[in-house]
Protein backbone atom coordinates (compact mmCIF):
# COMPACT_ATOMS: atom_id res chain seq x y z
CA UNK A 1 0.00 0.00 0.00
CA UNK A 2 2.62 2.46 1.20
CA UNK A 3 4.31 1.54 -2.90
CA UNK A 4 0.54 2.53 -4.05
CA UNK A 5 0.85 6.35 -2.28
CA UNK A 6 4.63 6.71 -3.24
CA UNK A 7 3.59 5.55 -6.80
CA UNK A 8 1.57 8.92 -7.05
CA UNK A 9 3.69 11.29 -4.39
CA UNK A 10 4.44 14.19 -7.60
CA UNK A 11 0.28 14.98 -7.70
CA UNK A 12 0.23 14.76 -3.06
CA UNK A 13 3.17 17.18 -2.95
CA UNK A 14 1.77 19.25 -5.38
CA UNK A 15 -1.53 19.40 -3.69
CA UNK A 16 0.06 19.26 -0.04
CA UNK A 17 2.02 22.34 -0.69
CA UNK A 18 -0.88 24.13 -2.25
CA UNK A 19 -2.91 23.26 0.87
CA UNK A 20 -0.29 24.69 2.89
CA UNK A 21 -0.59 27.53 0.88
CA UNK A 22 -4.30 28.25 1.55
CA UNK A 23 -4.05 27.43 5.22
CA UNK A 24 -1.63 29.88 5.74
CA UNK A 25 -3.07 32.58 3.48
CA UNK A 26 -6.66 31.95 5.59
CA UNK A 27 -4.38 32.60 8.69
CA UNK A 28 -2.72 35.68 7.49
CA UNK A 29 -6.63 36.79 6.48
CA UNK A 30 -7.87 36.37 9.91
CA UNK A 31 -4.98 38.03 11.26
CA UNK A 32 -5.43 40.89 8.65
CA UNK A 33 -9.63 41.30 10.19
CA UNK A 34 -7.63 41.68 13.61
CA UNK A 35 -5.08 44.45 12.36
CA UNK A 36 -8.32 45.79 11.01
CA UNK A 37 -11.43 45.49 13.69
CA UNK A 38 -8.38 47.05 15.99
CA UNK A 39 -7.16 50.50 13.66
CA UNK A 40 -11.47 50.65 13.83
CA UNK A 41 -11.77 50.85 17.09
CA UNK A 42 -9.06 53.97 17.15
CA UNK A 43 -10.19 55.30 14.14
CA UNK A 44 -6.80 54.97 12.19
CA UNK A 45 -8.50 55.42 8.84
CA UNK A 46 -5.39 55.22 6.58
CA UNK A 47 -4.08 51.67 7.55
CA UNK A 48 -7.77 50.88 7.74
CA UNK A 49 -7.82 51.32 3.63
CA UNK A 50 -4.69 49.73 3.54
CA UNK A 51 -5.46 46.64 5.32
CA UNK A 52 -8.86 46.31 2.94
CA UNK A 53 -7.02 46.52 -0.02
CA UNK A 54 -4.89 44.03 1.17
CA UNK A 55 -7.44 41.62 2.63
CA UNK A 56 -9.46 42.10 -0.80
CA UNK A 57 -5.76 41.04 -2.79
CA UNK A 58 -5.51 38.30 -0.48
CA UNK A 59 -8.90 37.09 -0.93
CA UNK A 60 -8.51 36.60 -4.71
CA UNK A 61 -5.42 35.17 -4.34
CA UNK A 62 -6.75 32.43 -1.82
CA UNK A 63 -9.70 31.55 -4.25
CA UNK A 64 -7.10 30.80 -7.28
CA UNK A 65 -4.84 28.59 -5.18
CA UNK A 66 -8.26 27.00 -3.63
CA UNK A 67 -9.55 26.38 -6.97
CA UNK A 68 -6.27 24.38 -7.61
CA UNK A 69 -5.85 22.92 -4.61
CA UNK A 70 -9.44 21.49 -5.25
CA UNK A 71 -8.32 20.27 -8.75
CA UNK A 72 -5.21 18.66 -7.54
CA UNK A 73 -6.95 16.71 -5.18
CA UNK A 74 -9.70 15.39 -7.75
CA UNK A 75 -6.36 14.38 -9.96
CA UNK A 76 -4.93 12.79 -7.09
CA UNK A 77 -8.26 11.16 -6.56
CA UNK A 78 -8.66 9.93 -9.97
CA UNK A 79 -4.62 8.88 -10.49
CA UNK A 80 -5.19 7.22 -7.47
CA UNK A 81 -7.92 4.90 -8.38
CA UNK A 82 -6.16 4.42 -11.44
CA UNK A 83 -3.27 3.15 -9.79
CA UNK A 84 -4.78 0.92 -7.83
CA UNK A 85 -7.16 -0.99 -10.39
CA UNK A 86 -4.16 -1.34 -12.86
CA UNK A 87 -1.71 -2.49 -9.72
CA UNK A 88 -4.75 -4.96 -8.72
CA UNK A 89 -5.13 -5.94 -12.64
CA UNK A 90 -1.38 -6.22 -13.34
CA UNK A 91 -0.61 -8.17 -10.40
CA UNK A 92 -3.75 -11.04 -10.78
CA UNK A 93 -2.65 -11.87 -14.25
CA UNK A 94 1.12 -11.73 -13.38
CA UNK A 95 -0.05 -14.62 -10.49
CA UNK A 96 -0.06 -17.87 -10.65
CA UNK A 97 -2.62 -19.61 -13.02
CA UNK A 98 -3.49 -22.10 -9.60
CA UNK A 99 -3.71 -18.97 -7.09
CA UNK A 100 -5.80 -17.06 -9.77
CA UNK A 101 -8.37 -20.25 -9.81
CA UNK A 102 -8.44 -20.37 -6.16
CA UNK A 103 -11.05 -17.58 -6.01
CA UNK A 104 -13.76 -16.57 -7.57
CA UNK A 105 -13.92 -14.24 -10.08
CA UNK A 106 -16.58 -12.39 -8.23
CA UNK A 107 -13.82 -11.69 -5.60
CA UNK A 108 -11.92 -10.14 -7.88
CA UNK A 109 -14.71 -8.05 -9.70
CA UNK A 110 -15.98 -6.50 -5.85
CA UNK A 111 -12.01 -6.02 -5.21
CA UNK A 112 -11.96 -3.89 -8.33
CA UNK A 113 -15.23 -2.14 -8.42
CA UNK A 114 -16.32 -2.00 -4.22
CA UNK A 115 -13.15 -2.53 -1.56
CA UNK A 116 -11.09 0.19 -4.17
CA UNK A 117 -13.80 2.43 -4.13
CA UNK A 118 -13.94 2.16 -0.56
CA UNK A 119 -9.98 2.31 -0.12
CA UNK A 120 -10.23 5.58 -2.21
CA UNK A 121 -12.47 7.45 0.23
CA UNK A 122 -11.57 6.49 3.20
CA UNK A 123 -7.93 5.48 3.03
CA UNK A 124 -6.04 8.00 0.07
CA UNK A 125 -8.13 11.08 0.55
CA UNK A 126 -8.32 11.30 4.20
CA UNK A 127 -4.69 11.08 4.13
CA UNK A 128 -4.58 14.13 2.05
CA UNK A 129 -6.71 15.58 4.58
CA UNK A 130 -4.90 15.08 7.37
CA UNK A 131 -1.84 17.06 6.46
CA UNK A 132 -4.59 19.85 5.65
CA UNK A 133 -5.53 19.57 9.07
CA UNK A 134 -2.08 19.56 10.24
CA UNK A 135 -1.57 22.88 8.67
CA UNK A 136 -4.68 24.19 10.53
CA UNK A 137 -4.13 23.36 13.84
CA UNK A 138 -0.35 24.41 13.54
CA UNK A 139 -0.95 27.61 11.87
CA UNK A 140 -3.47 27.93 14.08
CA UNK A 141 -1.90 26.99 17.25
CA UNK A 142 1.04 29.49 15.88
CA UNK A 143 -1.47 32.71 15.12
CA UNK A 144 -3.17 32.12 18.94
CA UNK A 145 0.36 31.57 20.37
CA UNK A 146 1.37 35.19 19.10
CA UNK A 147 -1.89 36.88 20.10
CA UNK A 148 -3.12 35.46 23.61
CA UNK A 149 -0.68 32.68 25.14
CA UNK A 150 -2.98 32.17 27.93
CA UNK A 151 -5.76 31.48 25.36
CA UNK A 152 -3.52 28.84 23.64
CA UNK A 153 -2.78 27.00 26.73
CA UNK A 154 -6.76 26.73 27.87
CA UNK A 155 -7.20 25.75 24.22
CA UNK A 156 -4.78 22.79 24.37
CA UNK A 157 -5.87 21.40 27.66
CA UNK A 158 -9.33 21.53 26.31
CA UNK A 159 -8.54 19.92 22.88
CA UNK A 160 -7.30 16.78 24.58
CA UNK A 161 -11.30 15.86 25.30
CA UNK A 162 -12.00 15.52 21.53
CA UNK A 163 -10.11 12.79 20.76
CA UNK A 164 -12.00 10.52 23.03
CA UNK A 165 -14.94 9.50 21.27
CA UNK A 166 -13.58 8.56 17.80
CA UNK A 167 -11.24 6.64 19.48
CA UNK A 168 -13.80 4.46 21.15
CA UNK A 169 -15.45 3.86 18.34
CA UNK A 170 -11.94 2.97 15.39
CA UNK A 171 -11.98 -0.64 15.86
CA UNK A 172 -16.29 -0.75 15.36
CA UNK A 173 -16.00 1.44 12.12
CA UNK A 174 -13.31 -0.85 11.13
CA UNK A 175 -15.71 -4.26 11.62
CA UNK A 176 -18.46 -2.21 10.18
CA UNK A 177 -16.46 -1.46 6.78
CA UNK A 178 -15.45 -4.93 6.70
CA UNK A 179 -18.69 -6.19 6.89
CA UNK A 180 -19.78 -3.58 4.21
CA UNK A 181 -17.36 -5.03 1.73
CA UNK A 182 -18.23 -8.67 2.48
CA UNK A 183 -21.58 -7.20 1.85
CA UNK A 184 -20.60 -5.83 -1.74
CA UNK A 185 -18.77 -9.40 -2.43
CA UNK A 186 -21.87 -11.30 -1.71
CA UNK A 187 -24.26 -9.81 -3.75
CA UNK A 188 -21.37 -9.47 -6.68
CA UNK A 189 -21.27 -13.16 -6.97
CA UNK A 190 -24.86 -13.90 -6.74
CA UNK A 191 -25.19 -10.76 -9.22
CA UNK A 192 -22.80 -13.69 -12.09
CA UNK A 193 -24.44 -16.71 -11.15
CA UNK A 194 -27.57 -15.41 -11.71
CA UNK A 195 -26.50 -13.68 -14.79
CA UNK A 196 -24.53 -16.57 -16.33
CA UNK A 197 -26.86 -19.08 -15.47
CA UNK A 198 -30.13 -17.31 -17.03
CA UNK A 199 -30.90 -20.12 -19.07
CA UNK A 200 -30.84 -22.37 -16.15
CA UNK A 201 -32.90 -20.21 -14.14
CA UNK A 202 -35.20 -20.07 -16.90
CA UNK A 203 -35.66 -23.54 -17.84
CA UNK A 204 -36.21 -24.41 -13.86
CA UNK A 205 -38.71 -21.56 -13.31
CA UNK A 206 -36.87 -20.33 -10.56
CA UNK A 207 -36.81 -16.60 -11.16
CA UNK A 208 -38.88 -15.54 -7.68
CA UNK A 209 -36.36 -17.49 -6.02
CA UNK A 210 -32.90 -15.79 -7.31
CA UNK A 211 -35.23 -12.53 -7.30
CA UNK A 212 -35.71 -13.19 -3.24
CA UNK A 213 -31.81 -13.65 -2.78
CA UNK A 214 -30.46 -10.75 -5.04
CA UNK A 215 -33.29 -9.26 -3.01
CA UNK A 216 -32.09 -10.13 -0.07
CA UNK A 217 -28.80 -9.30 -0.58
CA UNK A 218 -29.55 -5.86 -1.12
CA UNK A 219 -31.47 -5.46 2.00
CA UNK A 220 -28.24 -6.30 3.89
CA UNK A 221 -25.83 -4.29 1.22
CA UNK A 222 -28.53 -1.21 2.63
CA UNK A 223 -28.08 -2.71 6.31
CA UNK A 224 -24.42 -2.85 6.64
CA UNK A 225 -24.24 0.74 4.53
CA UNK A 226 -26.73 1.77 7.24
CA UNK A 227 -24.63 1.31 10.31
CA UNK A 228 -21.32 2.64 8.51
CA UNK A 229 -23.18 5.78 8.14
CA UNK A 230 -24.60 5.62 11.60
CA UNK A 231 -20.95 5.21 12.82
CA UNK A 232 -19.87 8.20 10.42
CA UNK A 233 -22.27 10.32 11.94
CA UNK A 234 -22.00 9.26 15.55
CA UNK A 235 -18.45 9.81 15.20
CA UNK A 236 -18.86 13.77 13.53
CA UNK A 237 -21.69 14.58 15.79
CA UNK A 238 -20.22 13.81 19.09
CA UNK A 239 -17.14 15.69 17.94
CA UNK A 240 -19.18 18.62 16.90
CA UNK A 241 -20.61 18.19 20.75
CA UNK A 242 -17.45 18.07 22.57
CA UNK A 243 -16.01 21.24 19.41
CA UNK A 244 -19.23 23.21 20.43
CA UNK A 245 -18.75 23.28 24.01
CA UNK A 246 -15.25 23.59 23.83
CA UNK A 247 -16.01 26.82 21.20
CA UNK A 248 -18.29 28.01 24.12
CA UNK A 249 -15.77 27.69 26.89
CA UNK A 250 -12.89 29.27 24.76
CA UNK A 251 -15.24 32.27 24.31
CA UNK A 252 -16.16 32.94 27.96
CA UNK A 253 -12.74 32.80 28.31
CA UNK A 254 -11.94 35.52 26.14
CA UNK A 255 -14.54 37.68 27.02
CA UNK A 256 -13.30 37.63 30.95
CA UNK A 257 -10.08 38.62 29.29
CA UNK A 258 -11.69 41.66 27.54
CA UNK A 259 -13.79 42.85 30.04
CA UNK A 260 -10.33 43.14 31.95
CA UNK A 261 -8.81 45.13 29.36
CA UNK A 262 -6.56 42.41 28.59
CA UNK A 263 -7.45 41.57 25.29
CA UNK A 264 -8.74 44.21 22.18
CA UNK A 265 -12.23 43.57 20.28
CA UNK A 266 -10.22 42.95 16.97
CA UNK A 267 -7.75 40.44 19.13
CA UNK A 268 -10.49 38.41 20.73
CA UNK A 269 -12.53 37.92 17.26
CA UNK A 270 -9.47 36.70 15.90
CA UNK A 271 -8.78 34.47 18.62
CA UNK A 272 -12.45 33.16 18.45
CA UNK A 273 -11.85 32.30 15.14
CA UNK A 274 -8.37 30.77 14.88
CA UNK A 275 -9.42 28.81 17.82
CA UNK A 276 -12.69 27.39 16.18
CA UNK A 277 -10.15 26.54 13.26
CA UNK A 278 -8.08 25.03 15.76
CA UNK A 279 -10.47 22.85 17.16
CA UNK A 280 -11.85 21.93 13.84
CA UNK A 281 -8.33 20.74 12.35
CA UNK A 282 -8.28 18.27 15.72
CA UNK A 283 -11.70 16.99 15.04
CA UNK A 284 -11.29 16.93 11.11
CA UNK A 285 -7.65 14.96 11.80
CA UNK A 286 -9.07 12.81 14.30
CA UNK A 287 -12.05 11.42 11.78
CA UNK A 288 -9.67 11.22 9.08
CA UNK A 289 -7.53 9.16 10.97
CA UNK A 290 -10.58 7.10 12.20
CA UNK A 291 -11.18 6.34 8.54
CA UNK A 292 -7.76 5.44 7.61
CA UNK A 293 -7.50 3.08 10.22
CA UNK A 294 -10.79 1.64 9.83
CA UNK A 295 -9.60 0.35 6.15
CA UNK A 296 -7.46 -1.85 7.55
CA UNK A 297 -9.37 -5.28 7.21
CA UNK A 298 -10.36 -3.85 3.36
CA UNK A 299 -6.73 -3.04 2.93
CA UNK A 300 -5.18 -6.60 4.26
CA UNK A 301 -7.58 -8.56 1.87
CA UNK A 302 -6.29 -6.45 -1.42
CA UNK A 303 -2.87 -6.39 -0.04
CA UNK A 304 -1.81 -9.24 -1.86
CA UNK A 305 -2.84 -8.31 -5.37
CA UNK A 306 -1.17 -4.47 -4.58
CA UNK A 307 2.37 -5.44 -3.82
CA UNK A 308 4.16 -3.21 -6.55
CA UNK A 309 7.88 -5.34 -5.34
CA UNK A 310 10.00 -6.28 -8.38
CA UNK A 311 9.64 -9.70 -9.86
CA UNK A 312 12.13 -12.51 -9.19
CA UNK A 313 14.95 -12.56 -11.75
CA UNK A 314 14.25 -15.98 -13.39
CA UNK A 315 16.50 -17.43 -16.90
CA UNK A 316 15.14 -16.89 -20.31
CA UNK A 317 15.18 -19.39 -23.05
CA UNK A 318 14.64 -18.46 -26.50
CA UNK A 319 14.27 -21.87 -28.12
CA UNK A 320 13.39 -25.73 -27.66
CA UNK A 321 16.03 -28.09 -28.64
CA UNK A 322 16.19 -31.25 -26.88
CA UNK A 323 13.04 -32.31 -24.60
CA UNK A 324 11.09 -32.04 -21.70
CA UNK A 325 11.94 -34.55 -18.91
CA UNK A 326 9.74 -35.29 -16.16
CA UNK A 327 11.49 -37.18 -13.32
CA UNK A 328 9.63 -39.18 -10.80
CA UNK A 329 6.74 -36.25 -11.01
CA UNK A 330 3.89 -36.53 -8.85
CA UNK A 331 0.89 -33.86 -8.15
CA UNK A 332 -1.90 -33.39 -5.67
CA UNK A 333 -4.41 -30.00 -6.44
CA UNK A 334 -4.59 -27.89 -3.13
CA UNK A 335 -8.25 -27.96 -2.68
CA UNK A 336 -7.97 -32.12 -2.47
CA UNK A 337 -4.53 -32.71 -1.41
CA UNK A 338 -5.54 -36.26 -0.21
CA UNK A 339 -5.79 -37.43 -4.21
CA UNK A 340 -2.51 -37.76 -6.27
CA UNK A 341 -3.58 -36.94 -9.94
CA UNK A 342 0.18 -38.10 -10.99
CA UNK A 343 2.25 -40.43 -8.97
CA UNK A 344 5.97 -40.98 -9.87
CA UNK A 345 5.83 -39.90 -13.60
CA UNK A 346 9.19 -40.47 -15.74
CA UNK A 347 8.66 -39.61 -18.97
CA UNK A 348 10.81 -37.76 -22.29
CA UNK A 349 9.04 -35.61 -24.54
CA UNK A 350 11.65 -35.33 -27.69
CA UNK A 351 11.83 -31.95 -30.07
CA UNK A 352 9.99 -32.11 -32.95
CA UNK A 353 8.30 -35.37 -32.18
CA UNK A 354 4.01 -36.22 -31.97
CA UNK A 355 2.78 -37.45 -28.86
CA UNK A 356 -0.80 -38.93 -28.19
CA UNK A 357 -1.95 -39.45 -24.77
CA UNK A 358 -4.89 -41.57 -23.45
CA UNK A 359 -6.38 -42.06 -20.59
CA UNK A 360 -9.71 -42.36 -18.86
CA UNK A 361 -11.39 -39.05 -17.08
CA UNK A 362 -9.56 -38.25 -13.94
CA UNK A 363 -6.76 -40.10 -15.56
CA UNK A 364 -4.39 -36.79 -14.87
CA UNK A 365 -4.24 -36.36 -18.81
CA UNK A 366 -5.20 -32.69 -18.51
CA UNK A 367 -2.73 -32.42 -15.45
CA UNK A 368 0.10 -33.44 -17.42
CA UNK A 369 -0.20 -30.95 -20.12
CA UNK A 370 -0.90 -28.17 -17.14
CA UNK A 371 2.50 -28.92 -15.60
CA UNK A 372 4.14 -28.41 -19.12
CA UNK A 373 2.90 -25.45 -19.51
CA UNK A 374 3.63 -24.16 -16.27
CA UNK A 375 -0.40 -23.27 -14.75
CA UNK A 376 0.11 -25.18 -12.30
CA UNK A 377 3.18 -26.30 -9.89
CA UNK A 378 4.06 -27.65 -6.93
CA UNK A 379 4.82 -30.95 -8.01
CA UNK A 380 7.34 -33.33 -6.15
CA UNK A 381 9.94 -34.77 -8.40
CA UNK A 382 11.74 -32.60 -11.06
CA UNK A 383 10.75 -31.34 -14.54
CA UNK A 384 13.26 -29.89 -17.04
CA UNK A 385 13.39 -27.91 -20.50
CA UNK A 386 16.40 -28.70 -22.34
CA UNK A 387 18.46 -29.80 -19.00
CA UNK A 388 17.00 -25.95 -17.36
CA UNK A 389 15.08 -27.19 -14.70
CA UNK A 390 11.81 -25.26 -14.81
CA UNK A 391 11.59 -23.45 -11.58
CA UNK A 392 14.53 -21.43 -13.36
CA UNK A 393 12.34 -20.69 -15.90
CA UNK A 394 9.29 -17.90 -15.79
CA UNK A 395 5.57 -19.03 -16.70
CA UNK A 396 6.06 -15.85 -19.37
CA UNK A 397 9.06 -17.36 -20.50
CA UNK A 398 7.60 -20.99 -20.91
CA UNK A 399 4.04 -19.65 -22.51
CA UNK A 400 6.43 -18.16 -25.15
CA UNK A 401 7.51 -21.63 -26.01
CA UNK A 402 4.60 -23.29 -25.78
CA UNK A 403 0.84 -23.21 -27.00
CA UNK A 404 -2.03 -25.12 -25.25
CA UNK A 405 -5.43 -25.54 -26.77
CA UNK A 406 -8.10 -27.13 -23.96
CA UNK A 407 -11.65 -28.43 -23.74
CA UNK A 408 -12.25 -25.47 -22.32
CA UNK A 409 -12.44 -22.35 -24.30
CA UNK A 410 -13.70 -18.55 -23.31
CA UNK A 411 -14.87 -16.20 -26.20
CA UNK A 412 -14.28 -12.55 -25.79
CA UNK A 413 -16.64 -9.81 -26.62
CA UNK A 414 -14.33 -8.97 -29.86
CA UNK A 415 -14.32 -10.05 -33.72
CA UNK A 416 -13.22 -13.65 -34.45
CA UNK A 417 -10.62 -12.53 -35.65
CA UNK A 418 -9.22 -10.66 -32.54
CA UNK A 419 -10.43 -13.53 -30.66
CA UNK A 420 -7.99 -15.95 -32.73
CA UNK A 421 -5.21 -13.00 -32.69
CA UNK A 422 -5.19 -12.06 -29.03
CA UNK A 423 -1.99 -10.70 -29.17
CA UNK A 424 -2.90 -8.20 -32.23
CA UNK A 425 -0.27 -9.41 -34.19
CA UNK A 426 -1.60 -8.86 -37.22
CA UNK A 427 -0.19 -12.13 -39.62
CA UNK A 428 -2.70 -12.74 -42.25
CA UNK A 429 -0.84 -15.75 -43.74
CA UNK A 430 -0.30 -16.96 -40.57
CA UNK A 431 -4.08 -16.82 -39.79
CA UNK A 432 -5.30 -18.31 -42.98
CA UNK A 433 -3.23 -20.91 -42.32
CA UNK A 434 -4.17 -21.26 -38.55
CA UNK A 435 -8.41 -21.36 -39.99
CA UNK A 436 -7.80 -23.82 -42.37
CA UNK A 437 -5.65 -26.05 -40.26
CA UNK A 438 -8.55 -25.69 -37.39
CA UNK A 439 -10.82 -26.56 -40.40
CA UNK A 440 -12.96 -23.08 -39.53
CA UNK A 441 -13.57 -22.37 -42.99
CA UNK A 442 -16.66 -22.94 -43.56
CA UNK A 443 -18.03 -21.25 -40.31
CA UNK A 444 -16.17 -18.13 -41.36
CA UNK A 445 -18.05 -18.29 -44.58
CA UNK A 446 -21.33 -18.53 -43.02
CA UNK A 447 -20.95 -15.46 -40.59
CA UNK A 448 -22.60 -12.14 -42.26
CA UNK A 449 -18.96 -10.60 -41.44
CA UNK A 450 -16.62 -13.33 -41.49
CA UNK A 451 -13.68 -12.90 -39.59
CA UNK A 452 -14.95 -9.64 -38.36
CA UNK A 453 -18.01 -10.99 -37.30
CA UNK A 454 -18.78 -9.96 -33.36
CA UNK A 455 -18.62 -13.28 -31.29
CA UNK A 456 -19.61 -13.46 -27.52
CA UNK A 457 -19.79 -16.03 -24.79
CA UNK A 458 -22.69 -15.04 -22.97
CA UNK A 459 -24.96 -14.36 -26.37
CA UNK A 460 -24.29 -18.48 -27.32
CA UNK A 461 -24.07 -17.62 -31.25
CA UNK A 462 -21.27 -20.12 -31.29
CA UNK A 463 -21.22 -24.23 -30.84
CA UNK A 464 -18.90 -26.19 -28.94
CA UNK A 465 -17.39 -27.88 -31.69
CA UNK A 466 -16.65 -24.44 -32.88
CA UNK A 467 -15.26 -22.77 -29.87
CA UNK A 468 -13.43 -26.02 -29.88
CA UNK A 469 -12.06 -25.41 -33.23
CA UNK A 470 -11.18 -21.10 -32.35
CA UNK A 471 -9.17 -22.40 -29.33
CA UNK A 472 -7.21 -25.12 -31.72
CA UNK A 473 -6.78 -22.25 -34.03
CA UNK A 474 -5.38 -19.47 -31.23
CA UNK A 475 -3.05 -22.01 -30.12
CA UNK A 476 -2.06 -22.89 -34.16
CA UNK A 477 -1.38 -18.86 -34.99
CA UNK A 478 0.85 -18.39 -32.43
CA UNK A 479 3.41 -20.55 -33.69
CA UNK A 480 5.23 -21.86 -31.14
CA UNK A 481 7.71 -24.79 -31.01
CA UNK A 482 5.37 -27.30 -28.85
CA UNK A 483 1.81 -27.63 -29.09
CA UNK A 484 -0.18 -28.94 -26.76
CA UNK A 485 -3.84 -30.10 -27.31
CA UNK A 486 -6.62 -31.44 -24.54
CA UNK A 487 -9.81 -33.17 -25.92
CA UNK A 488 -10.22 -30.05 -28.58
CA UNK A 489 -11.91 -33.26 -31.13
CA UNK A 490 -14.28 -33.78 -28.27
CA UNK A 491 -17.25 -31.85 -29.71
CA UNK A 492 -17.03 -32.38 -33.44
CA UNK A 493 -18.08 -34.76 -35.78
CA UNK A 494 -15.97 -38.01 -36.92
CA UNK A 495 -14.81 -36.54 -40.49
CA UNK A 496 -13.70 -33.34 -38.92
CA UNK A 497 -12.29 -34.59 -36.17
CA UNK A 498 -9.89 -36.51 -38.90
CA UNK A 499 -9.17 -33.72 -40.69
CA UNK A 500 -7.69 -31.83 -37.73
CA UNK A 501 -5.60 -34.41 -36.16
CA UNK A 502 -4.29 -35.23 -39.54
CA UNK A 503 -3.58 -31.45 -40.25
CA UNK A 504 -1.89 -31.31 -37.18
CA UNK A 505 0.42 -34.74 -37.24
CA UNK A 506 1.57 -33.17 -41.02
CA UNK A 507 2.92 -30.05 -38.72
CA UNK A 508 6.57 -29.94 -39.04
CA UNK A 509 9.42 -28.89 -36.69
CA UNK A 510 6.83 -28.68 -33.82
CA UNK A 511 6.37 -30.68 -30.81
CA UNK A 512 2.63 -31.80 -30.47
CA UNK A 513 1.64 -33.68 -27.40
CA UNK A 514 -2.26 -34.84 -27.98
CA UNK A 515 -4.55 -35.47 -25.39
CA UNK A 516 -7.85 -37.64 -26.74
CA UNK A 517 -10.14 -40.02 -26.40
CA UNK A 518 -11.33 -39.51 -30.22
CA UNK A 519 -8.64 -40.29 -32.54
CA UNK A 520 -8.62 -42.03 -35.90
CA UNK A 521 -7.21 -45.18 -35.99
CA UNK A 522 -5.06 -44.88 -39.18
CA UNK A 523 -3.47 -42.09 -37.39
CA UNK A 524 -2.11 -43.94 -34.56
CA UNK A 525 1.08 -44.86 -36.63
CA UNK A 526 2.03 -41.81 -37.38
CA UNK A 527 2.62 -40.62 -33.67
CA UNK A 528 6.31 -41.03 -32.53
CA UNK A 529 4.72 -42.44 -29.35
CA UNK A 530 1.71 -43.27 -27.62
CA UNK A 531 1.93 -42.83 -23.89
CA UNK A 532 -1.34 -44.25 -21.88
CA UNK A 533 -2.32 -42.92 -18.28
CA UNK A 534 -4.61 -44.80 -15.72
CA UNK A 535 -5.15 -43.37 -12.04
CA UNK A 536 -2.13 -40.88 -12.43
CA UNK A 537 0.53 -43.27 -13.58
CA UNK A 538 1.97 -44.42 -16.80
CA UNK A 539 0.51 -47.82 -17.51
CA UNK A 540 2.01 -48.54 -21.39
CA UNK A 541 4.25 -47.02 -23.41
CA UNK A 542 5.95 -46.92 -27.46
CA UNK A 543 5.02 -47.20 -30.75
CA UNK A 544 2.07 -48.35 -31.89
CA UNK A 545 3.68 -51.03 -33.47
CA UNK A 546 5.27 -51.40 -29.59
CA UNK A 547 1.58 -51.39 -28.32
CA UNK A 548 -0.87 -53.29 -31.59
CA UNK A 549 -1.16 -56.33 -29.74
CA UNK A 550 -1.01 -54.69 -25.85
CA UNK A 551 -4.50 -55.30 -24.09
CA UNK A 552 -4.78 -51.90 -22.84
CA UNK A 553 -4.48 -49.93 -26.90
CA UNK A 554 -6.85 -52.40 -28.43
CA UNK A 555 -9.32 -51.54 -24.79
CA UNK A 556 -9.08 -47.90 -26.09
CA UNK A 557 -9.17 -48.74 -30.01
CA UNK A 558 -12.27 -50.62 -29.02
CA UNK A 559 -14.17 -47.84 -27.26
CA UNK A 560 -12.97 -45.43 -29.75
CA UNK A 561 -14.76 -47.81 -32.66
CA UNK A 562 -17.74 -47.90 -30.59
Amino acid sequence: MKKVLLHNKGWAFIYVFSAFLVTLLNIVNTIILQQLLNKASVGDTNEIKELIISGVILCVVWALITLLSWTLKETYKSKSFLILRKSYISNLLSSKYSDITNLDSSTHISALTNNIEILNQNFFLPILSIFDNIFMIVLSFAAVLWISPLVTLIMCALTLFMAIIPALLKKTMDKANFAYSKSLQCFTEKLKETLLGIEVIKTNNAEQSFYDQNAENSKDIMKKQNKVAYITNTIGASSSLVNNILVTGLVGVAAFLVSDNKLEIGSTIAVMNLSMRFLGGWMSLVNQVVLVSSTRSVRKQLEPYLKMDSKKELKIKNDFEKDIRFSNVGFKYKSNSEKAILKSINLDLKANKKYLILGKSGSGKSTLLKLISKLEDGYTGNIEMDDRNYNELSSDNIGELISLAQQKCYLFKTSLKNNIDLNGTNDEKQLQYAVEAAQLDEFILQQPQGLDTLVDEEVNQVSGGEKLRINLARALYRNTPILLLDEITSAVDKITSQKIEDAILKIQGKTVINVCHKFDISTLSMYDEIIILENGCIVAQGTYDDLKDNLILLNYQGKNEQ
